[in-house]
């Protein structure tokens, strides 16, 4: 754990971001008053110091500012990098270090073919690729009306597609106080970044302009030998220009020319 001072020379946080799936057993941090439990928050083990929001104090908003939580988080992000959680894990945890306004240094946004990639490794995959198909979602689940196979055949054999990107969505809010998103409420809206914003700024970065369209019934993977189970994914393709620049690159000229 490590504490989150303010220049008011007070611990307003002594917790660190935890990567537990949501499950009612598995502990939470705690916002506290006086001493005492008024509110428990998710994606943080530990406790935060916080502003009563009633009289009974049952209910309380945190009293750390946005600047001095997202450096804190930043920070969270460059230990746990390092950690030997799983990628699943930190893929997670990224989610909670942007929803604090942080930098999620080289934890990983996006998984494709089982492998969940940072930053920096979806720069290098998309540069030598002219498309991204990407379903939004961690996994796809079994689809009645649309699926011909058995549900526990899907459950058992169901394979993605390899070349597929899996944008999952951010986790919830880590808490809802008197009907207030946090740290949301607290953090500015051009800081407030999700797995898609990061995956869209690096699809700018390396492609430039770039086009984007949804597939409906594109093959997300197979059951089998023979059922392939179709979702919606949205398609995006590097701008004309990108596409001419690298046929340039790749192709030498021709012996004896100039």
């Amino acid at each position: 754990m490590r504490p989150l001072i303010q220049s008011d020379g007070i611990v307003h946080v002594r917790a660190c971001i935890v990567a537990a799936e949501r499950y009612f057993w598995i502990p939470k941090g705690v916002i506290a008053v006086g001493g005492f439990a008024a509110t428990k928050i998710d994606g943080l083990g530990g406790i935060l110091i916080g502003d009563a929001q009633t009289a009974a104090r049952t209910s309380a908003l945190p009293t750390v500012n946005a600047q001095v939580l997202a450096a804190w988080a930043s920070e969270q992000a460059k230990l746990l990098v390092e950690s030997p959680l799983s990628d699943k894990e930190k893929h997670r945890i990224a989610g909670f270090v942007l929803q604090c306004g942080g930098d999620i240094s080289r934890l990983p946004i996006i998984e494709r073919g089982g492998d969940y990639l940072n930053i920096e490794a979806l720069k290098s995959l998309l540069s030598d690729q002219d498309h991204a198909a990407v379903f939004e979602g961690a996994e796809v689940d079994y689809d009645e009306d649309k699926d011909s196979c058995h549900p526990r055949d899907f459950k058992d054999n169901f394979k993605p597609d390899p070349e597929l990107f899996f944008l999952d969505n951010p986790p919830q809010p880590m808490a809802t106080i008197d009907g207030k998103s946090w740290p949301s409420c607290i953090i500015e809206e051009d800081q407030r970044l999700s797995y898609d914003d990061i995956f869209r700024g690096v699809l700018t970065e390396i492609w430039g302009d770039f086009e984007e369209y949804t597939e409906d019934d594109a093959v997300v993977g197979t059951v089998g030998n023979y059922d392939e189970i179709q979702r919606e994914v949205s398609v995006f393709n590097p701008s004309p220009a990108f596409e001419t620049s690298h046929i340039s690159e790749a192709t030498p000229a021709p012996s004896g020319l100039s």
